[in-house]
């Protein structure tokens, strides 16, 4: 009977020990040699998919070790790479990576094309077969949710993998260090550039085990905080008691933070050129990126290239999020370059965090978190051209659209804390295209009214003096003709006095406040120009506002009139949850909201709640129209 039929016989009958024992045999050294692939496939198809036995599962494990150290290590690669497609999803996965650990420390040639096809499809199963369940999107946005949901059985599915693959990677990392140092004090040249190209690829593979799925989990942790333990009943107080301060105690890690670390402390030890990785962004991330080699497509070729190995750009931004936000790591920045030079480099993978964002509110988070310390330090003001630039253009926008349309009220208010931050960092050129961006990108009324305020600050500075030494360029571009090209741009009323002023509220209020400020600083002197354009101002903004609030305000009322009245359908005297017939949009939370479509004494709040915006408005004005008339008559 042929070697492989027979230990093919003893594993389909179960009998372990039999297979061992015919295995293990010397005489047979010589059939492992010619035909190990085999051996290999029917040990694993027959005996290591069907034991159930801690003992018998183990036989199997020592049996695959030892063949795989007999028989010729690039094809016993190849066959335990095909046996890994198999066991993906099993427990069992460890038995494989083992196996396939000594055929790598076993490889005579150690060729860099190994390490890539290799460790490349390692991550490829990770994303691919092990993807992030996506019915918990949005849902990771606490810590304590985080940590309960790491004990649903997918996601526990998850970090068993990352961690079995995580372990692959320790003994293969101990040998390069060994060989990385024996290259050096030996001056071996060929060994050198060998060695230059397993560091690139480990380092690379390395990277993208940070990208899908762990960028979608929370990978924060704050070592310290305040434990709340409530006091003791006072009948079990002694008098003399002290009242002991709080506890100090450690949050727990998440497994996502905890594989993070290991990751990232892994690349620290490979990663002996820190410039690879920020030159590989600079050079590839400006522009769209080849896509991933597609192992299932191609046929192994031992001369492959390390230019074929990809790290994913998400994978990436992760790196550089836990080194800049989650401070892992943070060795890994060489010093010499600036932080202006960084901030460019870098920004483009903030665009790819919030993009990939729309499907998880933790990527966006990291978006937003990353982009805040890159911005937080520069240690120069930007130029206008970082407005025009693509890359940064598309981030202004899509961060207008996280402020505006996110379901997280943590998100918007992150996005909303960015934006200030990003605005402020521009030189006076910069702050003013900024805002012209807006105005022409965003019609949100919330927004645009916000960046009013901070607009008004920046006149305020230009007026007073408080530019530094960029007071000159400031009052050049927040004072006088560019003002004046503001001014009539944001002090109009889209469609008149029919404007919907629930919908223009914030824009509306910011615009008469700047208006006050501006005539009470500056009426008198007219350093800012100001006076010159309120004729203007007054047929675009103040008379058709007049108008429009007393149509307004007379359409309110009433409504209000008609709902108060005893004989109206759905009276609040009526069950809360009846509803009236009142045809009429009103924009609550951001949303355009009928007010017929809820309960009558809600209906009743939300009117009141307009009137009252309605008045804010119309003491605004008339104090506009009586600072104007006071500097008139003078």
């Amino acid at each position: 009977m042929e070697f492989v039929e027979k230990v093919a016989m003893y594993l389909k009958i179960s009998d372990y020990q039999l297979a061992s024992l015919e295995i293990m045999n010397p005489d047979n050294l010589k059939y492992i040699q010619a035909e190990g692939m085999d051996l290999i496939s029917k040990l694993c198809d027959i005996g290591l998919q069907e034991a159930v036995e801690f003992d018998d599962i183990s036989s199997c494990s020592e049996l695959l070790n030892y063949i795989c150290n007999c028989y010729n290590p690039k094809l016993a690669l190849v066959s335990t790479l095909e046996q890994a497609e198999t066991f993906i999803l099993s427990p069992k996965f460890t038995i494989i990576l083992k196996a396939m650990q000594i055929v790598f420390i076993k490889h005579p040639s150690k060729r860099a094309a190994t390490y890539s096809w290799t460790l490349n499809l390692l991550n490829k199963h990770l994303k691919e077969f092990h993807k992030f369940p996506e019915e918990f999107n949005n849902k990771l946005t606490e810590a304590q949710e985080s940590l309960l949901l790491e004990n649903d059985s997918r996601i526990r599915n998850i970090f068993i993998y990352y961690s079995d693959v995580s372990d692959f990677y320790v003994p293969i990392l101990n040998e390069f260090v060994t060989q990385k140092q024996y290259s050096l004090s030996n001056s071996d040249v060929a060994l050198v550039l060998e060695i230059g190209k397993q560091e690139r690829i480990l380092k690379a593979c390395l990277v993208n085990l940070l990208g899908q799925p762990l960028i979608y989990f929370d990978l924060t942790w704050s070592p310290e905080a305040e434990s709340k333990n409530p006091k003791p009943p006072r009948k079990n107080r002694s008098r003399l008691q002290l009242k002991k301060p709080p506890m100090q105690t450690q949050i727990l890690k998440s497994e996502g933070r905890l594989i993070s670390e290991k990751v990232t402390q892994m690349i620290s030890r490979v990663n002996i050129d820190k410039s690879f990785l920020l030159k590989w962004t600079e050079r590839k991330c400006t522009q769209q990126p080849p896509p991933l080699t597609d192992f299932d497509e191609i046929e192994y070729d031992e001369e492959l290239e390390e230019e074929e190995v990809q790290i994913q750009r998400l994978a990436l931004a992760n790196y550089f999020y836990l080194i800049y936000v989650e401070d892992l790591s943070s060795d890994q920045i060489p010093m010499t370059y600036t932080t202006n030079h960084l901030f460019c480099v870098l920004f483009p993978l903030v665009n790819d965090l919030l993009i990939e964002g729309h499907q998880n509110y933790l990527v966006i988070q990291k978006g937003l978190l990353l982009a805040q310390k890159l911005i937080g330090q520069l240690s120069e003001s930007l130029g206008a051209e970082f407005i025009r630039g693509k890359i940064y253009s598309t981030f202004v926008e899509r961060l207008a659209e996280i402020i505006i349309f996110s379901e997280s009220k943590l998100i918007r208010q992150l996005g909303l804390s960015v934006m200030k931050d990003y605005f402020w960092v521009f030189d006076a050129p910069g702050k003013y295209m900024f805002f012209q961006f807006i105005l022409v990108k965003v019609h949100h009324s919330g927004l645009v009214g916000y960046l009013i305020g901070q607009v008004k600050e920046c006149i305020a500075n230009a007026l007073n003096g408080d530019g530094g030494d960029n007071q000159q360029e400031l009052q050049k571009q927040f004072l006088g003709d560019n003002l004046s090209k503001l001014m009539l741009q944001i002090c109009v009323l889209k469609d008149g006095a029919a404007t919907d002023l629930m919908e223009s509220n914030d824009k509306i209020i910011a615009v008469l406040n700047l208006l006050r400020f501006l005539l009470l600083r500056d009426g008198v002197q007219n350093e800012s120009g100001i006076l010159k354009e309120m004729s203007k101002i007054n047929a675009l903004l103040l008379k058709p506002l007049r108008t429009g609030l007393d149509l307004t305000k007379a359409h309110y009322k009433l409504k209000l009139k008609e709902i108060e009245e005893p004989g109206y359908k759905g009276n609040k005297t009526k069950e809360i949850s009846s509803t009236s017939e009142v045809d009429m949009n009103i924009i609550i939370g951001g949303k355009e909201v009928n007010v017929g479509d809820v309960p009558i004494e809600e209906q009743m709040k939300v009117i009141n709640s307009a009137l009252l915006n309605m008045d804010i408005m119309e003491s605004l004005l008339v104090r506009v129209n009586e600072c104007y008339s006071s500097v008139a008559s003078k």
